[in-house]
């Protein structure tokens, strides 16, 4: 069922696509066998890896605009709020581009020459410049009316009409012999905005307004007009060849962007623009009622498509929350398909099996396109399953296991989220919410043969008796039996040389929470048969001992807590025999002890035991050897004695991104070491991203850094902007690297 399978771990599961694009000539690597600080030289990137149409060079020149764009954002008379054309607008010019600044050619950079005053004054009304000289604003004066459909409107201080919400830079440079960047064509992109409101005197209602299309696009050119005059007397501009787009937006509530509709080319030497070229994109919801109507020329069949996909979802999973399809057409024909579901997953058999049946599902779409799936879950991207025109869908789980269908959700769904807001428990790490389950399932894998059997949720353990079981002994719920797995209230425990006594206030809770999960066949009816199942214990050795005024972070033994555990599983065994189901089949507990609340790394499973099929007592404990670490600025000890490369390859890549990026403002890596052997290393970068070139650059040296380091473990690089993930990077073991891209 599965196809190519990677290991990647990113909050659960995450990857970004990318557009295909050109390759430049051969670049040379950047050099890593010095291993030291980077001192920003101009080095030109490969975007083989980026797929991002063009390549960058380093360092990265800012623009003085740089984050000006998203200061008009909310700004009502600009009406440039729908998040689609923050990025739409620059990739679709850069798009453009290609036609006459040829990737093999050109490397792209941020705009140098439109400083910050003069694109303000360029998007204001013409006449309200102090000066003359300064009176450059390309939108109307105020005074003017126009007529839009049976509404005159005038524009006025507190309505002004705004044809320009915004203009763009793009430069297209190349390098000479001695490194030195040469300017050899501008792109600008023009902005318009054809909504507007007015509010009748009389009752004070809102009436929205929608320019024809022919009419703002008719406005852009005769701003385009004006426009190139000042950009000639720009120092650097006076004869290099430029190429206006025109970019109608969408408005702030709709769910796709605008798009580029025109573009003209400006001879070098020229001042004059001759004539207009149409560009032929469209961008399709297919959610719309309207879409059927829309895609009557362009693609009737995708609509089709894209419900039996949905329809599909909604049979096998119930508890869906929604299903979103974009369909982006280039000269009339579909170029790429983006669907975004956001649903609620609280199982790890629910996520494996979830993307599974999509990749699967997306198979049934035509081949001659790109199609993107993003899934979310409470907020956060858990995937995005990718399969470009022509090849195989590429799905990014470390899933071990295959499912069956149809997935049967667990009858303690949701349970162990109740337990979290509980603080004595421990349970509040988020990277143990998910390594948990994790672990478990891959230590099964030593057990269970994942080409033998089926991974299912755990389907034999009751809410009811997951609860009891997580109580102390001796303080049962009311009529309910008194199977508690935590120590009785009263007893005093040793805990770092202190001891404590177990109270209602200050509870020893040993046991945080238990999961299930079960490993299954399927027969020739096509039932499934339970074959195997796996249970994990949480262990909390963490505890806080409050005093009047005073409180002290105490920390169990690892032997200890690992002694406690073992004891719990004793006792555990007994409740599990005499569950219906469960009678004889083999059972494998694991032990996990839970990191605190505030670690930036995951607990572990420490130890595994199998109780053979048909017995009840527990056969010799085998030691899990897993650890995680944290790495940041200096030298961690531990990971150095086990493996001493990884600090220096970590510390020159943060060096080097640091060095050409200043923006950058946070890089964190975790390692995670498997029988004392690096098996992955996860990386994130925190930074505010403002410019397609900055993205593109960062995303390509970061491509070309990694693929030289070790190739014996996995490497994943999380790249985030104002806290959203824009990217992964990912080099696999003894693999090449994939550089995908999310929402640009």
């Amino acid at each position: 069922m599965m196809k190519r399978i990677y290991s990647l771990i990113i909050a659960w599961i995450l990857s970004l696509s990318f557009l295909t694009g050109c390759v430049v000539p051969p670049i040379p690597d950047i050099d890593v066998s010095g291993l030291e600080s980077n001192v920003p030289t101009t080095t030109p990137l490969s975007n083989e890896l980026v797929n991002g149409y063009y390549s960058t060079v380093l360092p990265v020149v800012s623009s003085s605009t740089r984050g000006l764009m998203y200061s008009f954002i909310g700004n009502n008379t600009s009406r440039l709020g729908n998040r689609f054309d923050i990025e739409e607008l620059e990739s679709s010019l850069a798009r453009a581009s290609t036609s006459v600044f040829d990737p093999n050619d050109y490397y792209l950079q941020e705009g140098q020459y439109l400083d910050l005053d003069l694109i303000r004054n360029l998007l204001s009304q013409e006449g309200s410049g102090e000066s003359e000289e300064l009176d450059m604003g390309l939108n109307p004066p105020l005074g003017t009316t126009i007529q839009i459909g049976n509404t005159t409107l005038e524009s006025t201080e507190n309505n002004p009409i705004n044809y320009l919400a915004y203009l763009i830079e793009q430069n297209f440079i190349t390098l000479d012999e001695e490194g030195e960047r040469i300017l050899e064509g501008v792109s600008i992109g023009l902005a318009l905005n054809p909504y507007y409101s007015v509010i009748d005197e009389n009752t004070g209602i809102t009436q929205d307004l929608v320019m024809d299309e022919r009419a703002i696009i008719t406005e852009g050119e005769a701003s385009a007009d004006r426009l190139i005059e000042t950009l000639r007397i720009q120092e650097g501009l006076e004869s290099v060849p430029i190429m206006i787009g025109l970019y109608v937006l969408e408005s702030d509530s709709a769910s796709v962007p605008g798009r580029l509709v025109s573009k003209t080319w400006v001879e070098q030497d020229s001042n004059r623009i001759d004539s207009w070229e149409s560009v032929n994109e469209q961008h399709v919801l297919l959610n719309n009622r309207s879409a059927a109507t829309e895609l009557s020329e362009l693609d009737a069949d995708i609509l089709n498509s894209f419900n039996e996909f949905r329809n599909t979802l909604e049979e096998f999973y119930p508890n869906y929350c929604g299903v979103i399809g974009r369909a982006h057409f280039v000269d009339n024909s579909l170029y790429s398909l983006d669907i975004s579901i956001n649903t609620q997953f609280y199982g790890l058999a629910e996520k494996i099996s979830f993307h599974q049946v999509v990749a699967e599902l997306m198979d049934e779409f035509s081949p001659d396109y790109n199609i993107t799936v993003t899934v979310s879950s409470s907020g956060e991207d858990y995937g995005v399953i990718q399969r470009l025109a022509n090849e195989e869908v590429m799905v990014q789980i470390e899933g071990y296991y295959s499912t069956a269908l149809p997935v049967v959700s667990s009858p303690t769904r949701g349970l162990m989220y109740s337990y979290i807001a509980n603080s004595r428990l421990n349970l509040g790490n988020q990277f143990d919410i998910e390594e948990f389950e994790y672990s478990l399932m891959r230590a099964s894998t030593r057990i269970f043969d994942p080409n033998e059997f089926y991974f299912q949720e755990g389907q034999y353990l009751e809410r009811e008796l997951v609860q009891h079981l997580l109580r102390r002994e001796g303080s049962p719920a009311p009529n309910a039996p008194d199977i508690g797995l935590n120590p009785p209230l009263g007893t005093t425990h040793q805990i770092q040389n202190t001891e404590i006594e177990s109270t209602e206030d200050n509870p020893i809770t040993y046991l945080a929470y238990l999961t299930e999960q079960n490993y299954v066949t399927v027969d020739e009816e096509g039932e499934q048969v339970l074959e195997g199942v796996s249970i994990g214990l949480a262990l909390n050795p963490h505890y806080e001992l409050t005093d009047v005024g005073y409180s002290q972070n105490l920390v169990m033994d690892e032997q200890a807590i690992i002694a406690e555990g073992e004891a719990i599983a004793e006792r555990l065994i007994e409740n599990l025999r005499s569950q219906e189901g469960l009678e004889s089949v083999p059972i494998m507990i694991g032990l996990y002890i839970l990191e605190s609340n505030h670690a930036y790394v995951p607990g572990r499973l420490v130890s595994q035991t199998l109780v053979g099929q048909g017995s009840d007592e527990i056969g010799n404990w085998e030691s899990v050897v897993e650890q995680h670490f944290l790495l940041s600025e200096g030298i961690n000890p531990q990971i150095s004695e086990l493996d001493p490369d990884i600090m220096d390859e970590f510390n020159y890549f943060r060096n080097t991104l640091e060095n050409y990026f200043p923006h950058i403002y946070g890089i964190i890596g975790r390692a995670h070491m498997v029988n004392s052997n690096l098996y992955d290393l996860h990386i994130t970068i925190d930074t505010e991203f403002y410019g397609l070139a900055e993205k593109m650059s960062v995303h390509q040296i970061v491509g070309e850094i990694i693929t030289e380091f070790s190739s014996n473990y996995n490497v994943t690089v999380e790249i985030r902007s104002s806290g959203e993930i824009i990217g992964i990077i990912e080099r696999p073991a003894n693999e090449d690297a994939v550089v995908r891209r999310i929402g640009w």
